[in-house]
């Protein structure tokens, strides 16, 4: 009698379910638009290279060429803030949002001291989320053709290369 009333006390316990991996939070749809985001990066990349060649005449500067490229406009303003904060002599500068910056200074801590990569690590997953996000969001009211179609002129656009660079 004690084993049956053991065997059913086991039985009704509930049982749970293995822990997922963060790779499988993300449906089938959602690496596709990973994969997007991606290869258009790298696409971003070639291009800009060879361009810069190109125009300029000369090769990419530095080791790190290929990401040196991109460290104008705006960028050098948010490594800036990145790298020393908000200070009386960057008055000028403060009408940029901090959680970019800050989310470059916390990974510069952690990967690799330097805030050009650390930029383009941020500005890489930010993308990613976007894109999956607008992906989700779209799929709410719409089949997933459409949401995959909003996507894709999502990180076409001319001016979504800002989604690629630090």
């Amino acid at each position: 009698m004690s084993d049956e009333n053991t065997h059913m006390a086991a039985a009704a316990e509930p049982v749970k379910p293995p822990a997922k991996r963060w790779w499988a939070v993300l449906q089938r749809e959602d690496w596709i638009v990973v994969g997007w985001v991606m290869g258009i990066k790298v696409l971003l990349f070639i291009f800009g290279a060879k361009s810069f060649r190109i125009l300029e005449n000369k090769p990419l500067p530095g080791k790190s060429g290929w990401l040196d490229i991109w460290n104008r406009w705006d960028s050098l303003h948010y490594l800036q803030v990145a790298q020393f904060g908000y200070n009386a002599a960057s008055v000028m500068k403060a009408w940029f949002y901090p959680l970019f910056p800050w989310c470059t200074r916390l990974v510069a801590y952690f990967v690799s001291h330097n805030y050009l990569v650390s930029a383009f690590i941020v500005s890489g997953f930010s993308s990613i989320a976007a894109a999956i996000f607008l992906r989700r969001i779209v799929q709410f009211d719409h089949n997933t053709r459409t949401s995959h179609w909003a996507v894709w002129f999502f990180l076409i656009f001319p001016t979504a290369y800002y989604l690629h660079i630090g």
